[in-house]
């Protein structure tokens, strides 16, 4: 038997069938009402069954919409977390590449100034030396680059040319008695050489001087100043 369409019966009229369906079960007798019972029974059941199905696929369904949404919602917060230990990486490698660049840009100012410190020693030794050199120069009649200015022990002796090693000097003082020889083209200027060489023994003693033999060499404290100080250097040549 195919299944009775109802659909186009209103709320009202489906009830008042339903009540003159069941006065004529009531009619035809204990077995037709049983029966009828029993259809409603099995009705019900299917009612319950689908209504339970339904609020067993309704419940999935809502819990697989929270799984959905903590999914999304933990993503979230990953991506929010990671963003933000991103940018404090950044910051990090940031500052540790400022702070490296200032280190590196501090040791290279340090580097230079010490760099220029030394230099400006080396300068003013040679300016020093030149000074000496260039005293006994003006008594030996010769320039400062042609002769050898040493002290060692007791002695005081310049030398023609940059041989420090030379047995013949242009002059010879001996600071303890104070004997002076001397070339012979330099006898007249003796008096001023041994004034002089005291003089020179007594700057470097006052500097420190440990009796280690001190040597300047004309040719050599010139080349210092023409390296660091060109413009000293060619004005003391001259």
């Amino acid at each position: 038997m195919e299944p009775l369409d109802f659909g186009k019966l209103s709320n009202d009229q489906l009830l008042s069938l339903l009540r003159a369906v069941l006065q004529e079960c009531v009619e035809r007798g204990q077995n037709v009402c049983a029966a009828a019972q029993a259809v409603g029974l099995d009705e019900n059941e299917k009612a319950r069954v689908i209504q339970e199905a339904s609020t067993r696929e309704a419940a999935k369904l809502r819990a697989q919409e929270r799984e959905r949404i903590a999914r999304e919602a933990a993503e979230l917060v990953r991506r929010k977390a990671a963003a933000v230990q991103h940018a404090a990486d950044e910051l990090r490698k940031g500052k540790e590449e400022a702070d490296r660049r200032a280190a590196a840009a501090d040791a290279a100012e340090q580097a230079k100034r010490e760099a220029e410190k030394a230099i400006a020693e080396k300068v003013a030794a040679a300016r020093r030396r030149l000074g000496w050199l260039a005293r006994f120069a003006s008594h030996v009649q010769r320039p400062s680059s042609d002769i050898t200015l040493l002290l060692f022990d007791h002695r005081v002796i310049v030398n023609d040319g940059a041989d420090r090693y030379s047995r013949s000097h242009l002059v010879d003082v001996d600071t303890r008695d104070k004997s002076i020889s001397t070339a012979r083209d330099l006898v007249k200027s003796k008096p001023a050489l041994l004034t002089l060489a005291l003089e020179f023994a007594l700057d470097r003693a006052a500097a420190g001087f440990d009796g280690k033999t001190i040597c300047y060499v004309g040719k050599d404290v010139l080349e210092t100043l023409s390296t660091y100080a060109p413009q000293e250097a060619q004005c003391s040549t001259h």
